[in-house]
C-alpha cells in the first residue's frame, strides 16, 4: 500500500510539473495572462551595460511600440524610435514595418518570472548578419 501511495505522489508532483511547463511553452505564466495580455499597456526597462542609461519599450495596444534606445554610434544617450510588435507562435515578434510588410521581423521567445522579463533570439533574421546586437539575449524588468 505504502508503494500505491508514493506512485500517486509521484504522479501527482509529474503532472503539475507538466502543467507548468505547458504553461511557459504556451506562452502562459503562472497568472493565466497570455504573453500578449502581459506585454500590451506595459513598459520594460532593460538592464544596461554598466555605466550607460536603460534602454526602455512600451508595447501599446494598437501594435506599436515607442523606444528609448542607445544608438550604436552614440551609446551614452537615448534617442527615441518606434516601431510594430506582434505574438506569432506564442513568440514575440517586432520590426520596423508592420507585421503585413515585416516578412516575419524578428521574433524571440519570452520568459516572464515575477517582474522580471527574458527576450532569446527565436531564429536569425536576416539584420543579424549585418547587426549581430541583435543576437543578444535582453533581460529587463517589466513595469506599469
Amino acid at each position: 500500500m505504502k508503494s500505491l501511495a508514493q506512485t500517486v505522489r509521484v504522479a501527482g508532483v509529474m503532472l503539475f510539473a507538466c502543467l507548468a511547463l505547458s504553461g511557459c511553452v504556451n506562452g502562459l505564466d503562472l497568472s493565466g495572462q497570455s504573453l500578449e495580455e502581459r506585454l500590451t499597456g506595459h513598459t520594460v526597462v532593460f538592464a544596461p551595460p554598466e555605466g550607460l542609461p536603460a534602454e526602455r519599450e512600451t508595447y501599446n495596444a494598437d501594435g506599436t511600440i515607442t523606444r528609448m534606445f542607445r544608438p550604436w554610434l552614440f551609446p551614452e544617450s537615448l534617442s527615441k524610435g518606434s516601431g510594430y510588435w506582434w505574438i506569432e507562435d506564442r513568440r514575440y515578434c517586432t520590426s520596423g514595418n508592420p507585421r503585413e510588410e515585416a516578412d516575419g521581423g524578428a521574433c524571440y521567445t519570452v520568459k516572464i518570472s515575477g517582474d522580471r522579463i527574458r527576450f532569446t533570439p527565436w531564429s536569425p533574421p536576416a539584420l543579424i548578419q549585418v547587426f549581430p546586437e541583435l543576437r543578444s539575449v535582453k533581460t529587463g524588468q517589466l513595469i506599469g
